[in-house]
């Protein structure tokens, strides 16, 4: 009879196998007796036979309580969908998404972690914002309506910005990112975390009143040159005297940033003395600099003259030192020096005279000259000897000069006796050097004759030219041996020379001959005296008496006295004689207007005849020009701005009174002809001052932020019939009204085939370009976070293809991520593309698969630990759906694991068995017990 019911409960659960995979619940991958018993279809109330965890939707929390139908509305489980959105109404209007899982828990719907929740958000809570009471900032939060809002400082505080007076934001054109100033965990809206990094606030500028800098209401635009903030230091410095001194503005080329200026540190090296030696010790800059710091000489004797003035061995000063210091000095210290003696002049550090001297002195006995020199008092040069040793040497004569000429590097032998020859030394032969008459040091056959040596001398010679009047080139008839100049020949017992004379060529009167030349001046001067022309002489019967006007000085200036008649000043001290005198020298008139008629009658600005301008020139005009006249017209009209250089005749017509000082009254026509916008069509008043001055027409000083639109960003540089066409009045605030165009060509993305809202302002700002555009909406259609969020603004990496049609699943993005792993082959294994269902949006790596809440638990229970790898169950690296049980530890001993399922009916050695009756790892499975039950 046991043995009959095993083969009926066999027969019923092979029935069961078949009918169930045509059930009325679809086709289920699963056993009916995972359900149902062979009892009854019915499923006992309370009954846990069924473990819902493989289902991939756990029940915890409320929702063990919940009657099955209320969630599997028909028999088809596999049409009941796991979000839950599903099955709860969304009370918050989709306002948050539709994960709610973010927020709530099958626990309950009361949320107690909501700050934790924010700090997760695109928009943490800090500081003041972690205290802050939902309702300020979500104004529908009664309602559970929490649309986004903008994650920026001015999108809530705009109104703290503008009211803001201290400064005030509005006039200072601040930026309304409230981040630059203002930090976001600060308990208030202080400025300490204000980035000054564009004028580092360093040193003397570690400031702590903005207002030390800053005029109130201006916080913009200052210089960075020093001397616009520190003109005061710079002319109160004294020590030394910058303006005085005229030191340049550039501060920075002197002083650092340190408190009190100091220490100064001005390069000397860049300029032209750079400071080397002693002068490095120098530490008072007005130890050189006493007379100021521009044109400062940097030779060394204008700071040195005393110490040349004071050395007495040698006396400078009294043997008349050259005062070029350097010479022998260095800049290392004025002792010791290093004169080069015996290069430079005579061997006294080497040869037959080292050591037998002790001073200078002992050679330079006249300490007032030291060109003066003495050799004769001492050792052995005695007269008498050396008269004895040089007997018969021309020219000799026991005199120091004499012995240096002949023994010029103080050695007895070498000296050269030109007394022995036909030509001996005298005059100036005796100091030429040999090489001047010794050409190519040959000194056979030398001619003696003057004109040898000096024929270029005769041939250039042009006082008189001696070739043009034959004097002979017998030299030594007017010159000698003592110098060529002066000759013999005397000048003055014939015509005396003065002035220009003692200077003028021989032959510009000679004419090539030295006899017969005239001393009357117009003989010479006639062509002066004819060519004359300021006056011309012969047309006003000038006297040839040249000498009464002239002298020998020069022909200009002559005698004649102007300022006895008319004083010349002004242009007339420049003007040519003929100008006024037209060729003659009596009767010129002194009016101004016989004389400058013309320029009365062909003025123009103003037109003198027209107006009726008197004739009386001198009472606007002066000798020193024309032009400017002396009329003062700031008594009637000050001329500033462009009315300053402005042609007078554009203002007075042609006449200098009833000329109107109204602006419209000259500038009709720009008001009439104004576009930008159109003066009379908006009805803008012709009291032209009220927004123009003389500077300029445009710009005007109409200040926009009086308006109910401040011009920020690009709007300030636009042109006003960009925005106004034409009116003022009635002109729309909205971007969309101006910028529909911009709208509608926009591409990417495509602002029309997306339906994008048209309030310009949620995404862009007013900065040129539409640039950088903040779309701070996309949390409404897809939330960023996680790694998401580290390219948040770069659009493209996933709007690629449009942005109408982008996916919104992991896979849609991640294909090629899900087809690379192969750690298992997702591809291969057929793993589901519901990527979330493991992986997060931190990171595709580590994944996070619930293997224990939907399949069988390898994490906890016995299986915990006993497994390495996912093959070591998954044999098939095809199919992840097949596994093994029977391969591992105790379960691979076949005749150990029948033995333990002695007396279970069913019981087959074999994986999918295994998990059918153990689905949790345990050995006291339901199923087991369940099969117990029937057999028993």
């Amino acid at each position: 009879m046991q043995k009959l019911s095993s083969v009926i409960l066999f027969l019923i659960l092979s029935v069961s196998w078949t009918v169930g995979q045509n059930s009325p619940h679809g086709n289920l991958q699963m056993d009916c007796s995972e359900c149902h018993t062979s009892s009854s279809w019915k499923i006992p109330s309370g009954s846990s036979l069924f473990n819902h965890e493989t289902t991939g939707f756990s029940l915890m929390g409320q929702h063990k309580q919940v009657d099955c139908k209320q969630c599997h509305s028909s028999l088809k489980f596999s049409k009941t969908r796991s979000e839950c959105f599903t099955c709860h109404k969304d009370i918050h209007k989709n306002s948050v998404g539709q994960q709610c899982e973010n927020c709530h828990t099958p626990q309950s719907w009361v949320i107690k972690n909501v700050n934790e929740l924010h700090q997760k958000s695109r928009f943490p809570l800090l500081g003041n914002h972690a205290t802050a009471d939902c309702s300020q900032c979500h104004n529908l939060y009664r309602d559970l309506n929490f649309e986004p809002l903008g994650v920026k400082c001015f999108d809530c505080h705009k109104q703290n910005f503008n009211s803001a007076k201290t400064p005030d934001h509005i006039a200072a054109q601040f930026s309304t990112n409230c981040e630059d100033c203002h930090n976001f965990v600060d308990k208030r809206w202080g400025f300490a975390s204000f980035g000054h990094d564009f004028f580092p606030l360093k040193g003397g500028h570690a400031i702590n009143n903005c207002l030390d800098c800053h005029e109130v209401g201006n916080y913009k635009g200052l210089s960075r040159d020093c001397y616009t903030c520190h003109q005061t230091d710079f002319e109160n410095t004294k020590e030394p005297n910058h303006v005085s001194s005229q030191f340049s503005h550039d501060c920075t080329e002197c002083h650092t940033t340190n408190p009190g200026w100091k220490p100064a540190t001005f390069d000397h090296s860049k300029t032209k003395f750079p400071i080397t030696g002693a002068h490095t010790q120098v530490a008072n800059c007005a130890d050189c600099h006493k007379t100021g710091y521009v044109n400062t000489l940097t030779d060394c004797f204008s700071c040195h003259k005393t110490d040349y003035d004071n050395t007495k061995n040698p006396n400078h000063s009294q043997v008349n030192f050259q005062t070029t210091c350097e010479d022998c000095h260095t800049t290392k210290a004025w002792k010791p020096a290093n004169f080069d003696h015996d290069n430079k002049f005579f061997p006294i550090y080497s040869g037959e005279h080292k050591g037998e001297w002790n001073n200078c002195s002992d050679c330079h006995t006249n300490s007032s000259n030291y060109a003066d020199f003495t050799c004769i008092n001492c050792h052995e040069h005695n007269q008498s000897k050396m008269n004895s040793e040089h007997n018969g040497v021309n020219g000799y004569v026991y005199q120091s000069q004499a012995c240096y000429h002949c023994h010029p590097n103080g050695k007895g032998d070498g000296a050269f006796n030109h007394s022995t020859t036909q030509f001996p030394l005298t005059g100036q032969h005796v100091t030429t050097n040999c090489a001047d008459c010794h050409i190519n040091n040959t000194y056979a056959n030398t001619s003696m004759l003057c004109e040898s040596c000096h024929l270029t001398a005769f041939t250039s010679s042009v006082n008189p030219n001696h070739q043009q009047v034959g004097i002979s080139t017998d030299c030594q008839t007017c010159h000698n041996s003592t110098g060529w100049k002066p000759s013999a020949f005397n000048h003055e017992a014939k015509f005396q020379l003065l002035g220009v004379h003692a200077t003028t060529d021989c032959a510009n009167c000679h004419k090539g001959q030295t006899t017969g030349t005239s001393q009357i001046c117009n003989d010479c001067h006639n062509q002066n005296f004819v060519s004359s022309v300021n006056p011309n002489h012969q047309q006003v019967g000038i006297s040839t008496d040249c000498q009464t006007c002239h002298n020998s000085t020069g022909w200009k200036p002559s005698a004649f006295n102007h300022e006895a008649k008319f004083q010349l000043l002004g242009v007339h001290a420049t003007t040519d004689c003929a100008n006024c005198h037209k060729g003659q020298t009596t009767g010129t008139s002194q009016i101004c207007n016989d004389c400058h008629n013309q320029n009365f009658v062909s003025s123009v600005n103003p037109n003198h005849q027209q107006v009726g301008i008197s004739t009386d020139c001198q009472a606007c005009h002066n000798s020193t020009g024309w032009k400017p006249s002396a009329f003062n017209h700031e008594a009637k009209f000050q001329l500033l701005g462009v009315h300053a250089t402005t042609d007078c005749a554009n203002c007075h017509k042609g006449q200098t009174t009833g000329t109107s000082q109204i602006c419209n009254d000259c500038h009709n026509q720009n008001f009439v002809s104004s576009v930008n916008p159109n003066h009379q069509q908006v009805g803008i008043s012709t009291d032209c001052q009220a927004c123009h001055n003389s500077a300029a027409w445009i710009p005007s000083s109409f200040n926009h932020g009086s308006t109910t639109f401040i011009l920020t960003g690009a709007h300030t540089s636009t042109d006003c019939s960009n925005c106004h066409k034409g009116v003022t009045t009635g002109t729309s605030s909205d971007c969309y009204s101006c910028h529909k165009t911009n709208f509608e060509s926009t591409t990417n993305p495509n602002h029309v085939s997306g339906n994008f809202p048209t309030t310009c302002e949620v995404c862009h700002t007013t900065q040129p370009g539409w640039k950088p555009a903040t779309f701070t909406n996309h949390d409404q259609f897809y939330v960023i976070q996680g790694a998401h969020a580290a390219f948040k603004n770069d659009c493209q990496k996933c709007h690629s293809s449009g942005y109408t049609n982008t996916p919104n699943t992991c896979f849609g993005c991640h294909e090629a991520k899900y087809n690379a792993t192969t750690n298992p082959n997702h591809k291969t294994a057929a793993f589901p593309t519901d990527c979330e269902s493991c992986h997060s949006q931190n990171a595709w790596k580590p994944a996070t698969f619930d293997h224990d809440g939907k399949y069988f638990p390898i994490y906890s229970g016995k299986h915990q630990g006993e497994w390495n790898t996912c093959s070591d169950c998954h044999t098939s690296s095809a199919d992840y759906r097949i596994f093994s049980c029977i391969n591992c530890h105790e379960h691979n001993n076949k005749a150990n694991v029948d033995d333990d399922h002695r007396g279970v009916n069913g019981y087959s050695y074999v994986s999918s068995e295994c998990y059918r009756c153990h689905p949790n790892g345990k050995g006291d499975g339901l199923k087991a017990i369940r099969l117990k039950r029937i057999e028993n």
